[in-house]
C-alpha cells in the first residue's frame, strides 16, 4: 500500500534523502543530520513536522523516542518505484557490462552464468538469473562432425531453429567408422519426432536399425544416446544463482537468528526453487518485491528486484534479478537489473547459438 497522495514533494524528497542516508549508514536518521545535509530551503521545524507527516502516513518509523527515524516498507517501496521510473546507467558502466559478459557466441548458458556472477559480485547480494524453458519443436536435423581422431561434435537443429550441440571424446579411433552413413540413418529415424519423444528405448531401437556393424557400434551409441536424453530432460528452466553467503553474511540480520538458521538450513538450490515462485513471467519492467510483498514468511525481511528479457523469437523468457536486505542500494541494483536483462534480450533474443 502507498499513500502518493496524501504527502507533498518537499515531504517525498525528504524522505528520500532519509531513505538513501540510512541505507548508506544502517542508522536512524534524526531531523538534525537531515538538516545539516542542507537542501532544504525550510526550517528545522518545518522538518520535524514534515517527519511526523511521514510518520502517520506509514513511510518512516522511530524506533525510540529520542532516536531518529527508519524508513518502513511504505516507505521503501515509493522509493523504489521512483527509482524504477528513472533507472540508467551511463555508456560507461554499459560497456563495463559488455566486457564482463564476454563473448556471446561461446552460448547462451554461459552468458547467463557469466550474468549471474557479474551482478553478485557488483551488488554483494544473491543474483538470480533463470531461463523459463519451452518444449523446442520436433527434430529437423542431426548431424555428426570429426574434430579429431577420437572426438566428435554432435549437432542437432529443431524445427523452430534451436541448435544444440555437444562435444564427445569417444575414446577410440574413427578411421574405421563411416559417420557419414550413421549420421543419415539417425537422420532419417529421428526427423519430425518431438524430443520429448525419444526416449532410452526408442533410441536403443533406433541404434539396432541405424548402428553399422562393426566393433565400435556400442561405444559410440551410448555416449550419442546420453547426449538426446540430456536434451529430452533439460525442458524445465536452468537456474543460475551466486552469492548466497553474502545474504547469510550480512550485518542487517546479525539479530535475525531465525532467518539465519532458515538459510543455513537449506542448500542454495532449494532456496533458490522457493524464490521462483514469487516470480512472474508476464511483466517486462523492473519489480521490486519488498517485505511482505513476498508470499514467504521467511523472507518479510529481504526485497527482490527482478525483471525478464526475451530468450529467443518465441515466448521464450528468461528472469533476472537480485536477493537482498530491504535495506538495498535501490538507485544502484535497480537500474542494473533493468539494463543487464535489455542487453540480454538484445543479445540473445531470437538467436541460434551453439554451446
Amino acid at each position: 500500500m502507498t499513500y502518493i497522495d496524501e504527502i507533498t514533494d518537499r515531504q517525498r524528497t525528504l524522505l528520500f534523502v532519509l531513505i538513501e542516508e540510512h541505507i548508506a549508514s544502517g542508522q536512524p536518521v534524526s531531523s538534525e543530520h537531515l538538516l545539516r545535509l542542507g537542501g532544504f530551503n525550510c526550517s528545522s521545524a518545518t522538518i520535524r513536522n514534515d517527519l511526523v507527516k511521514l510518520e502517520n502516513s506509514g513511510y518512516v518509523d522511530k524506533p525510540h523516542t529520542s532516536s531518529g527515524r527508519l524508513p518502513t516498507e511504505s516507505g521503501f517501496k515509493l522509493y523504489a518505484a521512483h527509482v524504477v521510473d528513472r533507472a540508467n546507467l551511463d555508456d560507461e558502466e554499459k560497456s563495463q557490462i559488455s566486457g564482463a559478459l564476454g563473448d556471446i557466441r561461446l552460448g547462451i548458458l554461459d552468458v547467463l552464468k557469466r550474468a549471474s556472477e557479474f551482478l553478485s559480485d557488483e551488488t554483494k547480494m544473491v543474483s538470480l538469473v533463470t531461463t523459463i524453458s519451452q518444449p523446442h519443436g520436433t527434430v529437423n536435423s542431426i548431424d555428426l562432425v570429426p574434430i579429431g581422431p577420437e572426438s566428435i561434435v554432435i549437432i542437432l537443429v529443431t524445427s523452430d531453429g534451436h541448435v544444440e550441440n555437444e562435444k564427445l571424446n569417444l575414446g577410440f579411433d574413427l578411421t574405421n567408422l563411416s559417420l557419414d552413413s550413421l549420421k543419415t540413418r539417425l537422420d532419417i529415424i529421428l526427423r519430425g519426432k518431438k524430443l520429448n519423444e525419444i526416449d532410452e528405448e526408442f533410441l536403443d531401437q533406433a541404434f539396432e536399425r541405424a548402428l553399422i556393424s562393426n566393433i565400435y557400434q556400442e561405444s559410440i551409441k551410448r555416449p550419442i544416446i546420453e547426449f538426446l536424453s540430456r536434451l529430452r530432460n533439460q525442458q524445465g528452466a536452468v537456474v543460475f544463482s551466486h552469492g548466497l553467503r553474502n545474504l547469510i553474511e550480512n550485518p542487517q540480520f546479525s539479530e535475525s537468528k531465525r532467518l539465519r538458521a532458515f538459510l543455513r538450513a537449506r542448500n542454495e538450490e532449494e532456496f533458490v526453487n522457493r524464490i521462483l515462485t514469487d516470480l512472474s513471467g508476464e511483466r517486462s519492467k523492473v519489480r521490486v518485491l519488498i517485505g511482505h510483498d513476498n508470499t514467504h514468511e521467511d523472507m518479510h525481511k529481504l526485497s527482490l528486484v527482478f525483471t525478464n528479457f526475451t530468450l529467443a523469437e518465441s515466448d521464450q523468457l528468461g528472469q533476472l534479478g537480485v536477493l537482498g536486505p530491504t535495506r538495498m542500494p535501490y538507485a544502484r541494483i535497480i537500474p542494473l537489473v533493468d539494463y543487464i536483462a535489455e542487453y540480454l534480450s538484445e543479445k540473445l533474443g531470437g538467436r541460434i547459438l551453439l554451446r
